[in-house]
């Protein structure tokens, strides 16, 4: 017998780990006041209030990049807290709908509408998972929070975990065996001589594994070539914003070795910690419901939801998933 745990950002924040919006924004903004040497004047964030200066064409050499990222991190925290209204906290699942929306228009309406210039914001926006790649190496697992709870429910060698996390933390934490473990959007870098080849080649997404984006059916297409009526400006701002975009149909291609070794185990339980049940979840929950109803083992099954969700909150993640094609049934444990 054994159980399926279901994890989002809420569990890492749940074990005292600093891996919420808010703490990216703050990463962001104090490299930025580092790199230019600003005073800290006890605000947490920077206030960026004109579109900043495009970035230099990055230097290339015998190892890899070596200019600096200054100008580019000053352009994407802008960038960001424009299209999020500068919030300082909010789901990942909002930011992640923000990156479909980034004012890139204005910028170049400020800087001139030239193909070297729309290059510029092309490389930018494509080392947005660099950046997010940097920070959450930076996130310490020592300081993380054992649940006692949990601890007596998880079987680190039989049970099975889908993550929608970048961190080891189920099995540093909680001994998990890593080969039961999907962490469908990557993993971030655990051996610290191979992060830092990465951090000294380049931030660029083709050099990590980590996957951050939105919907494709966020991307608006006509309106996108309205706003740019050159090919090659418009080409090459749509190579940018599609490389934000989260494949999910490949992402569960992937990983179908993992869906169909759910579908052969003998699962019990289904814990869900920390997941929104955001639409961009929802293919990957489809696909264990789909995985349920084939398995000749799996004859019935209990859903899990955290104790201190709320009522309404459980209702609306229940509907989901039973909308998914789940037929079980629900319970609440205590994390």
């Amino acid at each position: 017998m054994s159980n399926l745990f279901i994890i989002g950002n809420g569990f890492d924040i749940a074990h005292g780990l600093p891996t919420k919006y808010a703490d990216f924004k703050k990463y962001l903004s104090d490299r930025i006041k580092i790199n230019q040497g600003i005073k800290d004047n006890d605000e947490d964030y920077i206030k960026i209030t004109e579109i900043p200066s495009l970035p230099e064409q990055k230097i290339w050499c015998k190892k890899g990049v070596c200019a600096e990222y200054w100008k580019e991190e000053r352009l994407i925290y802008w960038l960001i807290d424009e299209v999020s209204n500068k919030k300082s906290d909010m789901k990942w699942s909002d930011f992640e709908t923000y990156l479909s929306e980034l004012n890139i228009h204005s910028v170049l309406e400020k800087w001139g509408y030239t193909i070297d210039n729309a290059m510029k914001i092309q490389e930018t926006i494509c080392d947005i998972s660099g950046f997010f790649f940097r920070w959450i190496n930076t996130i310490d697992l020592s300081k993380a929070q054992k649940k006692s709870n949990l601890e007596k429910i998880i079987r680190g060698d039989t049970d099975f975990v889908l993550s929608f996390n970048y961190t080891e933390t189920l099995e540093r934490i909680y001994g998990v065996c890593k080969h039961n473990i999907c962490h469908i959007h990557g993993t971030r870098e655990t051996n610290y001589e191979e992060q830092k080849r990465k951090d000294m080649v380049s931030i660029g997404k083709d050099y990590c594994n980590l996957i951050i984006g939105y919907e494709e059916k966020l991307l608006n297409l006509k309106e996108h070539n309205l706003l740019y009526s050159d090919e090659n400006i418009r080409n090459a701002i749509l190579i940018a914003k599609t490389g934000l975009i989260k494949d999910v149909d490949q992402n569960i291609f992937n990983e179908k070795a993992f869906f169909e070794n759910i579908e052969k185990a003998d699962i019990q339980n289904i814990y869900s910690v920390g997941l929104s049940y955001s639409n961009v979840d929802m293919p990957y929950i489809r696909e264990i419901c789909d995985r349920i109803r084939k398995s000749k083992k799996i004859k019935e099954c209990m859903w899990y939801f955290e104790e201190y969700d709320s009522t309404e909150r459980r209702n609306e993640f229940k509907r989901k998933i039973t909308e998914a094609g789940y037929n079980g049934s629900y319970a609440e444990f205590r994390m």
